[in-house]
């Protein structure tokens, strides 16, 4: 199904409505719609991630990674999925590292890395778009249990989510704390023992969701001193490695256009 009319504008939170918002109507070229699809560029491989696609049924949905029709300086993501159901279709992303899931397709140096190894490990981006969907802004982490990174290996997958729209699913699990990280509040979600919703895969993996108390489009988070939280509790183990770090949007019905302003990195040493 090919986007139709003009997208309904919402404004998707108080910051997103000071300057960072894209104009109602953005003028946009599709890059890539394959499932899956990568688009590497210098801040990291764009990915059509379309995981749970298969909830959709025989409805018409589609989702693409996107660029500016005036020139290639912003990419980002479009999508349309079907209206009044409760699931989450895709994941729309950008990453850097290499994915347990696809070892084959290292993104960038400085990842995978063993976590008792980090000095620093910070992620900032910005976004700006509209979208009549539900859905939130993550940042996600896998962890695992030696190299090379492989699915097998996974023993967390750790989010971060920065925003969330009213509407948007609560983390899976159980609240299990409230803390004081990097300058922010977060709602600390846990399930000891999340799988892979579609059902495609059957391993198991701790599931550890941060949950900002003052969502945001954009963000600069200190991912390091989050994990470091994580390792005083017990959740993960230092010894682990962080395979990638992903961010993206977990979508559920409706429409959408998000633009990557900034996207950024930092590993140390």
């Amino acid at each position: 199904m090919a986007f139709a009319g003009r997208l309904v504008v919402a404004c998707l939170a108080l910051a997103a409505c000071s300057g960072s918002a894209v104009d109602a109507d953005p003028p946009v070229e599709e890059v890539a719609c394959a499932d899956y699809a990568i688009v590497e560029r210098p801040e990291g491989a764009y990915t059509n991630n379309v995981w749970n696609k298969q909830a959709a049924g025989e409805a018409a949905w589609r989702q693409c990674i996107i660029a500016e029709a005036a020139g290639d300086e912003r990419m980002g993501w479009q999508w349309s999925w079907p209206e009044n159901r409760r699931a989450v279709f895709g994941y729309p992303q950008i990453r850097t590292g290499t994915s347990p899931w696809t070892p084959d397709q290292a993104i960038g140096t400085t990842l995978p890395r063993r976590l008792d190894a980090l000095e620093q490990l910070q992620v900032r981006h910005r976004l700006s778009g509209e979208a009549t969907s539900e859905f939130n802004v993550a940042t996600s982490l896998w962890l695992g249990d030696g190299l090379p990174p492989q699915k097998e290996a996974i023993r967390a997958e750790i989010m971060i989510w920065t925003y969330s729209t009213e509407g948007h699913f609560a983390p899976a699990g159980r609240r299990v704390d409230r803390i004081q990280a990097g300058g922010r509040e977060w709602e600390v979600w846990l399930d000891e023992h999340w799988g892979d919703v579609s059902k495609a895969n059957d391993n198991k993996w701790i599931y550890l969701v941060f949950r900002a108390t003052d969502p945001a489009l954009s963000a600069d988070t200190d991912i390091l001193s989050l994990l470091r939280s994580a390792e005083s509790e017990g959740y993960i183990d230092r010894d682990w490695t962080v395979y990638d770090v992903e961010l993206g949007m977990e979508v559920m019905g409706g429409t959408g256009t998000m633009f990557l302003d900034a996207f950024e990195v930092q590993v140390g040493p």
